[in-house]
């Protein structure tokens, strides 16, 4: 260690490893003879020129329309529903199937297959046989709306609905901030010409 406290023959008289970084303290090698290395410059000024002409394209306006709609929907969606929110019941075929898939699963059928066997069997059931799961379930299904109903008139769900509105309204005013300021961009008039 030199008397700066740093290995003098490992950083050379000026503190910097000159065998590395060259003599500008700069690593010659790496950074070409104008401390710029000319390939990296050549492909971002490549990368620029595509990337501009990519933007007049229709490709892109189109990709900016897909974009808002898909940031819109992020924030709306990013607003979660206050807890205790019931469950929907099965309806009366969903716990058909529900009886069919074990019996299915027995023969070899599975997955995706098991809709159309299910679909199949509950067509062939009659009346009679749909009310042994359509009752229950429409007796499920009133239950269910009570409850929702009652969880919708909760101070939660309330102030769930006004944070939604605020952000909807918000989302609605940057918008037309956007299209303004897109006319003013374009040339277009700021504000409507009085007439008397």
């Amino acid at each position: 260690m030199g008397s700066s406290g740093i290995n003098a023959e490992y950083m050379g008289s000026s503190g910097i490893n000159a065998e590395y970084m060259g003599s500008s303290g700069i690593n010659a090698e790496y950074m070409g003879s104008s401390g710029i290395n000319a390939e990296y410059m050549g492909g971002k000024a490549a990368y620029i020129a595509a990337q501009e002409k990519y933007k007049k394209t229709p490709e892109y306006a189109q990709f900016l329309v897909d974009k808002a709609k898909h940031d819109k929907k992020q924030k709306m969606n990013a607003i979660s529903e206050p807890a205790g929110k019931p469950s929907r019941p099965m309806s009366g075929y969903m716990r058909f199937t529900a009886t069919m898939r074990p019996k299915l699963a027995k023969k070899g059928i599975v997955g995706i297959k098991v809709a159309s066997h299910a679909s199949e069997a509950w067509g062939k059931l009659g009346d009679s046989g749909k009310a042994k799961y359509n009752d229950p379930a429409q007796k499920d299904m009133e239950k269910y709306k009570k409850a929702k109903d009652k969880w919708m008139n909760t101070p939660a769900y309330k102030a769930f609905l006004e944070e939604k509105k605020a952000v909807a309204d918000q989302i609605k005013a940057e918008e037309k901030k956007a299209k303004r300021k897109a006319k003013e961009q374009a040339g277009g008039p700021t504000k409507k010409a009085k007439t008397s």
